[in-house]
C-alpha cells in the first residue's frame, strides 16, 4: 500500500523486488545502486529500504534483504545493534509535548544507546515484568557477559604474547653445546704496535 507521500515506491532497475520507504531525491545514488546490485544477486528474493538508508559496507544500511536458500554475513552488516522501528500508537501530533526532551530521555534510559551502551544491564530490563525474562534469558549465556568476554581476551592476547617470545628466543639443537664467547684481549694490528714488538729501542714516550 502506498501512503499519501508515494511512498514505498519500487525502485527502478532492480531484478528482485524493491521497494523503498525513503523519497528517492533524497538518497545518495550510491546506495541506489548498491540496492539495485544487491537486488541482481540470484539468492536475493527481495530488498526493503528504510528511511535511514545509506551507503554501507557491503549491504546498504537500514535495508532488509530477503534470500532465498542463503545467508549473507555481509548483509548483516556492520552496524549490527543499530536499526529503528516503526510502532503505530494511538497518540497524535496534539497530544505530545511542545518540547519532546523529557521523551527522548525516557527512551534513552530504557534502550541501551552509545558505545558502551551493551556494557550493562538496560534499566528496562531491571525491573518489571521484563526481569525475570530478561534473567532466564541471559542466565543461558553467562559466558557472553561483557566482563567475561574481556578476560578471555585478555587471555588470548597473553598467550599469543607468550607465544611470540618463545618463538623468537634463539633455540640451541638438542645435544648440542652452547658456543663459547672468548674473552682474550684483541691483538693490535697496527704496523707502529708490530714494529714495537720486534725493536723494543724504536718505541719512547715523550
Amino acid at each position: 500500500m502506498v501512503n499519501a507521500r508515494g511512498l514505498p515506491f519500487a525502485l527502478r532497475g532492480a531484478v528482485a523486488p524493491t521497494y523503498v520507504w525513503a523519497p528517492e531525491h533524497e538518497i545518495e545514488h550510491a546506495a541506489l545502486d548498491q540496492l539495485r546490485n544487491i537486488s541482481k544477486l540470484p539468492w536475493v528474493h527481495g530488498v526493503r529500504a528504510m528511511p535511514d538508508v545509506h551507503l554501507g559496507k557491503g549491504a546498504t544500511v537500514g535495508s532488509v534483504i530477503a534470500m532465498r536458500n542463503a545467508v549473507s554475513p555481509s548483509a548483516v552488516g556492520v552496524d549490527i545493534g543499530c536499526g529503528m522501528g516503526a510502532i503505530r500508537t494511538s497518540l497524535t501530533a496534539a497530544d505530545l509535548p511542545d518540547d519532546l526532551g523529557d521523551l527522548r530521555w525516557a527512551f534513552e534510559e530504557a534502550v541501551p544507546v552509545g558505545f558502551r551502551g551493551h556494557d550493562g544491564i538496560a534499566d528496562a530490563a531491571r525491573r518489571g515484568p521484563l526481569k525475570a525474562r530478561f534473567d532466564a534469558l541471559f542466565g543461558r549465556f553467562d559466558e557472553l557477559r561483557a566482563d567475561r568476554v574481556q578476560e578471555r581476551g585478555s587471555k588470548a592476547r597473553s598467550r599469543t604474547i607468550s607465544a611470540s617470545s618463545r618463538r623468537a628466543a634463539p633455540r640451541s639443537a638438542p645435544g648440542s653445546t652452547p658456543p663459547r664467547v672468548s674473552m682474550s684481549p684483541s691483538r693490535p694490528n697496527s704496523r707502529k704496535a708490530r714494529a714495537s714488538r720486534s725493536n723494543p729501542r724504536a718505541t719512547s714516550s715523550r
